[in-house]
């Protein structure tokens, strides 16, 4: 939270406790006035009946409530004195509040404009990757790769990337999950190493980028996909030794710290043998990444760790 919504709180604060001190303080007036109102018809009351005769008791009950009157005129008088000191804070606080909503309106335009200008910048920048993995000067270089004619098997998505902000905000929290678990806990770093496999990586951008980027203490990242198509384009962009060709419902997860999966199937039916497959073969301890999952909250062994994201680990 910036110091700027930090002051615009603090005075919206100030301002609902100067309202709540006006209404008490008026409340007090208006319950003394009542008390005084009734004391004064009480005491008019009274001159109307014995306009003639007055006995001593008359006059002893109209000297009582005249001093009953004076007690109140002079705590009402004080309360409105009181009153008045309270609509002036009032009037002062909400003129201060007035001007930091003003302030702060200015600055969520200025945020609007900022985060308009983060987005476009944002989506240039994943279309320049793009293109330097896909179609960039290694492909070139080494000439295109063979087409083979490989079918995307019934069941299965062809190659989909997830966005790169939202690929580097699981980067993000995960970094910071890792660094709280007591599991990956090693003297004098923020957490050990860790290795990374993916799931359907196609030719390996998240590889590059997840390690590029150095927001997460990789020891190693690995991929495979079933295209032999798209393994042969990552190997020729230098991930000779990070990419193999598998088959998700057949590979064994375990040695490895995070499984990262992209919903590779479209059959619910399939997607639910690879998660199955995943939580059994992986080891206790390890997380997964799985945007668009069958349901991974099913399972007993794991347990969603991310209220921001959607990543689980293996507990049991």
């Amino acid at each position: 939270m910036d110091s700027v919504t930090r002051t615009f709180l603090r005075a919206a604060m100030r301002l609902d406790e100067s309202a709540e001190t006006f209404d008490r303080a008026l409340e007090g007036v208006q319950a003394t006035q009542t008390k005084h109102d009734a004391a004064l018809k009480k005491l008019l009351d009274l001159v109307k009946t014995h306009e003639t005769k007055w006995d001593p008791k008359d006059r002893a009950a109209m000297n009582s409530l005249g001093a009953r009157l004076s007690v109140h005129r002079r705590a009402l008088d004080k309360q409105l004195a009181q009153l008045g000191q309270e609509r002036k804070g009032y009037a002062r606080e909400k003129a201060v509040f007035a001007e930091i909503s003003d302030l702060y309106a200015s600055r969520l335009a200025a945020q609007s404009t900022t985060d308009d200008i983060r987005q476009t910048r944002e989506a240039g920048l994943c279309r320049v990757v793009n293109r330097l993995i896909y179609d960039g000067w290694p492909m070139r270089a080494s000439g295109a790769v063979p087409d083979v004619g490989f079918e995307t098997p019934k069941g299965s998505h062809g190659y989909i990337t997830l966005d790169l902000p939202r690929f580097l905000n699981f980067m993000v929290e995960l970094d910071r999950l890792l660094a709280a678990d007591p599991d990956f806990d090693v003297p004098d770093e923020r957490y050990r190493p860790v290795r990374y496999l993916e799931i359907g990586s196609g030719p390996g951008r998240n590889l590059i980028i997840a390690r590029e980027s150095r927001i997460v203490n990789f020891e190693s990242v690995s991929g495979f996909d079933i295209n032999p198509d798209l393994i042969e384009r990552g190997h020729r962009l230098g991930l000779e030794t990070e990419l193999f060709v598998g088959d998700a419902l057949e590979q064994d997860y375990g040695g490895y710290d995070v499984v990262y999966s992209f919903r590779p199937f479209s059959d619910m039916e399939l997607q639910e043998r690879l998660e199955a497959r995943m939580v059994e073969t992986m080891d206790q301890g390890a997380y997964i990444i799985a945007p668009l999952p069958y349901d991974l909250d099913l399972y007993p062994q794991t347990r969603r760790v991310s209220d921001t994201a959607e990543i689980w680990k293996k507990v049991a």
